[in-house]
């Protein structure tokens, strides 16, 4: 990763060298983080919290991670600017893409390419970035930001327009965005279904935003996405085809100067893919895709000059009659607290506690986990 962005930085020397149009800047930034979590149940996977692990022959297996590998870096270019016309561009990535353990191998997080007309507030965006649906994250430690347990949306390939109109204080922004159709399964004689389909899936959102008692502004938005897979059933072909959709809704609600309320609501069918349905997404015994409901919210409290505080909860919960065999996960949610203090205005460390339960289509008990969480982040 250090070698890919020195590379990209030698590149760009050498194309102003060229006399090639010359960016504004090019920068460097990231941080340098370090998890340790304590977890008195195994929880997969251990670095990260998804969900608990079945406890039917193994019960309270306490275990110890340590890693390194949410550690990020990345590059921001800005410019040039043509008249009215603004660029900038965006490379990250982390280190969770495999490995062992201490060899961890690099992922690619964002790449992508923005071109934006501020007087007509009108941007094109083509590249890997975050999905317009689940446009926000809850305030955690938690590398996951608690996927799979209530938080809907990932990251994904796509070409993306965004239009604002701002009428007096108020401010309405359209975003719609053609995404490459993944698919988190292939049976029978597809390679990959999402491709097989021959088109990309549509993802679409509205937001308000609007003034409040405090300084801070309220945004509401509305968002959903709609997609389709396609599975051959033989060598010739004789498809069949599987929707993958969502509708959901977030909020961002400042309650005070610096207190605000934040979270999603969502309900859609195969959502493995923007890890959904506790990254379910067909039941193939029914073949037919799993529905699933969930969300988060959660109250965040600071700056208070260097501490910041978070509470909340998620929860995920496919539906029980798309589910059919014994390890299929009904019911996966999760209550946290994170402390995160200032040391410098460059370093931080935290603490997170969170409480963890799954729930199992033919289990008797639920899998239960309490979680604690350290962390230690140098920002650069």
């Amino acid at each position: 990763m250090v070698a890919l962005l020195a590379g990209l930085l030698a590149i760009g020397s050498s194309c102003a060298a060229a006399d090639a149009p010359a960016v504004s800047s090019v920068v460097p930034y990231g941080y340098v983080k370090l998890d340790a979590a304590w977890d008195d149940s195994r929880v997969d996977s251990g670095n990260y919290a998804k969900w608990v692990n079945a406890e039917d022959v193994n019960k309270n297996d306490s275990q110890f991670s340590m890693t390194a590998n949410e550690t990020r870096l990345g590059l921001k270019v800005t410019g040039p600017e043509f008249g009215r016309m603004k660029t900038r561009a965006q490379v990250e990535g982390d280190f969770y893409g495999g490995g062992a353990e201490n060899k961890s191998n690099p992922m690619l997080r964002h790449a992508y390419a923005e071109v934006s007309w501020p007087a007509w507030d009108l941007a094109v965006l083509g590249g890997q970035t975050a999905d317009v649906i689940g446009a926000l994250n809850p305030r955690v430690l938690n590398y996951t930001v608690f996927w799979w347990a209530g938080n809907l949306g990932y990251r994904r390939p796509q070409l993306r327009v965004t239009k604002g109109l701002t009428i007096g204080d108020n401010r309405v922004e359209f975003t719609a965005a053609a995404v490459r159709t993944i698919s988190t399964s292939a049976i029978w004689f597809t390679g990959d279904p999402g491709a097989d389909n021959g088109s990309p899936t549509g993802e679409g959102r509205i937001a308000l935003t609007v003034p409040t008692w405090t300084k801070q502004k309220a945004t509401v938005g509305v968002s959903g996405h709609f997609g389709q897979e396609e599975w051959d059933a033989s060598k010739a072909g004789n498809p069949r085809y599987f929707r993958s959709w969502s509708g959901g809704v977030d909020l961002v609600l400042p309650v005070l100067e610096t207190l605000s309320l934040q979270g999603e609501g969502w309900m859609g069918e195969n959502l493995g893919a923007y890890l959904g349905g506790i990254g379910q997404s067909f039941n193939f015994s029914k073949l037919k895709g799993i529905r699933a409901k969930g969300g988060w919210v959660s109250l965040n409290a600071g700056p208070y000059k260097f501490w910041k505080v978070t509470v909340g909860t998620s929860v995920d919960d496919p539906d029980d009659d798309d589910l059919s065999a014994a390890a299929d996960k009904t019911l996966n949610q999760a209550a946290f607290a994170s402390v995160t203090y200032d040391i410098t205005p460059a370093s931080t460390v935290g603490i997170e506690i969170s409480d963890w339960m799954t729930s199992y289509k033919e289990l008797k008990k639920n899998a239960e986990a309490a979680r604690v969480q350290m962390s230690l982040i140098h920002r650069f």
